[in-house]
């Protein structure tokens, strides 16, 4: 590689593995549009369990994962929140030191790992950029802003970008504006799309979220709410007798047999289409088909 390119280290909390192929998609995509502009390094972050080495080195086609693999607490989680990110932080020092002396930038993925880079960047001379992707700002550091581990924190960070402009808005009000911050949507611009002309006069509602299993979320196959969704179309059947409505039910999981049982129950199970994953190529045309987006 060039070596005048950007040393980029990119911090993970999730990477697509055999097992589970969808898991940190995100995170891989980033990865390979990175890869042929800097000198990039992929950190990525798993809970230790027994049997799995703390510290991994995959090559991969173009850049460099690492697997570090930490101790974590998942009891009272939010009480331990910082005793957590205190591991987080020494492990790294202990596994990822020769990577991070050599790093220009740090991209932390989401805004949970940018707390122990913000007290790595003290002991190294990069450039720590924060993303925020949702539950991090609105689920955790909601919760810890005011406290005074995290006084600094804000202002130990170069540059944040946000998902979404709902993003932006709450950060702006927990901790007011950075100088250097920019929305970068990671799926469809919202801001952007435009449904296709609806010729049928359908209301057709359509979701993506699917049924996911989550199984170290309290919610589980229901994170996204897609078990919300079924609940209220079944009532819906039971109540509605027009023919002019359809759900199109689609992501991850959403065509298990659970879902298909489901839908054969309906009084009306044809106006339900149920769809497995959608491949990102073909996002931009599922949303186009129908013209209710449902986020439960």
């Amino acid at each position: 590689m060039n070596n005048k390119l950007l040393n980029v280290i990119y911090l993970a909390g999730g990477y697509p593995t055999p097992d589970n192929p969808s898991h940190g998609i995100f995170n891989q995509r980033a990865a390979n549009a990175l890869k042929n502009h800097v000198n990039l390094t992929v950190i990525q972050y798993r809970i230790y369990k027994p049997g799995r080495k703390f510290c991994a080195v995959i090559p991969e086609d173009g850049f460099t994962r690492v697997i570090l693999c930490v101790p974590y607490s998942p009891v009272l989680e939010n009480k331990m929140y910082y005793f957590n990110n205190r591991i987080f932080y020494f492990f790294s020092l202990l596994f990822l030191r020769s990577y991070l002396k050599k790093a220009d930038i740090v991209h932390a993925s989401d805004g949970n790992l940018s707390i122990f880079a913000s007290w790595l960047k003290k002991k190294f001379s990069f450039k720590l950029l924060a993303q925020f992707i949702g539950g991090d700002l609105n689920q955790d550091l909601v919760q810890f802003y005011k406290k005074s581990w995290m006084k600094h924190w804000k202002l130990s960070l170069d540059a944040v970008s946000f998902n979404s402009l709902a993003l932006e808005k709450r950060f702006n009000e927990l901790f007011d504006e950075h100088p250097d911050a920019k929305v970068i949507y990671r799926g469809v611009d919202t801001t952007k799309f435009s449904p296709a002309d609806n010729t049928a006069n359908e209301s057709i509602f359509y979701f993506l979220g699917g049924l996911p299993d989550y199984t170290t979320f309290t919610h589980g196959r229901n994170t996204k709410g897609g078990l919300n969704l079924m609940k209220a179309w079944s009532m819906l059947d039971a109540a509605y007798k027009g023919k002019d409505i359809k759900l199109l039910f689609a992501g991850p999981d959403a065509d298990i047999p659970m879902v298909k049982k489901w839908q054969s129950g309906l009084n009306d199970p044809e106006r339900v289409v149920i769809f497995g994953k959608i491949d990102p190529t073909e996002i931009a045309d599922f949303h186009r088909s129908g013209n209710i987006a449902l986020i439960p």
